[in-house]
């Protein structure tokens, strides 16, 4: 349990050089967690945390064009459980991420004004597992199932949907198999993720992928030192997708994910 009381003290200006905003405040940011082991293999936890984070800059084609606004206090909380089960480690975990709404809000004669109003919050269901399938196969693997809504914002169309650039489902599976050769194992892996929206009104979609990773490792010592070399492979099938999709500064961005691409790297341990 912790936490750090923070003093703001922030000047904005408009373009000319006049003030713009003075925003001085005390925040006080705690950071707090509880487990409890009602049994050796099974253990129960919650944690609560705020955070701060600096206002957004309002776009060019708004009446407050350029003006940043003051910063915002995000929180989250989360509750799970972790089960111990022979070489395996089986979780489970609800959350919930609340943080202000910082949008152009369309007005009544057609303008735009950037406003902090409403929230955005995520709730979510995250179930994990980890460890030994057996002596030579390791695996960690993961499944989300996330809410997003936007509540509050003051303009119909932006609220009660999946929020902007979250996915409803997304996972990911990683295994590492020990070959009968001392030193060297295979590695595999997968993510998926569900479709997403890619504007705040919801109209627009981006596909779902999945992902598949292939990949070496050898372990061993090179002129005394521990070395071990690795051969990834990322994006096996060289699969075409949206990585993410945005806004910045008014303007809708979409970011295409990484080609096929190989690594070759060598990690010495003096």
């Amino acid at each position: 349990m912790g936490g750090r009381q923070v003093r703001l003290d922030e000047q904005a200006f408009t373009e000319d050089g006049s003030d713009a905003r003075h925003t001085e405040r005390y925040v006080f940011l705690p950071q707090a967690a509880l487990i409890y082991k009602p049994v050796d293999n099974v253990s129960l936890y919650t944690s609560y945390s705020k955070g701060l984070s600096l206002g957004g800059t309002a776009a060019w084609f708004t009446t407050n064009a350029s003006e940043i606004l003051a910063p915002t206090v995000s929180r989250q909380l989360e509750a799970g459980i972790k089960y111990d089960w022979q070489r395996m480690s089986l979780t489970a975990a609800v959350f919930q991420a609340r943080q202000s709404y910082q949008y152009s809000r369309p007005n009544d004669d057609g303008t735009f004004t950037y406003v902090q109003q409403g929230e955005q919050k995520n709730t979510g269901l995250e179930l994990g597992a980890s460890g030994w399938v057996t002596d030579r196969l390791q695996i960690s693997a993961s499944v989300a199932a996330i809410r997003a809504r936007v509540e509050g914002s003051g303009t119909d169309a932006y609220d009660d949907h999946q929020a902007l650039n979250v996915p409803k489902y997304r996972g990911t599976l990683q295994a590492d198999y020990s070959l009968p050769v001392t030193g060297l194992a295979l590695l595999g892996g997968m993510q998926y993720s569900a479709s997403k929206y890619a504007d705040r009104e919801g109209s627009v979609q981006v596909n779902d992928y999945t992902l598949f990773n292939i990949g070496s490792r050898y372990s061993t010592r090179i002129s005394g030192y521990d070395t071990v070399l690795r051969l990834t492979v990322d994006n096996l099938f060289d699969k075409r997708y949206w990585r993410d999709a945005g806004e910045y500064l008014g303007d809708d961005y979409l970011f295409m994910g990484a080609p096929r691409t190989a690594r070759l790297s060598a990690t010495v341990n003096f």
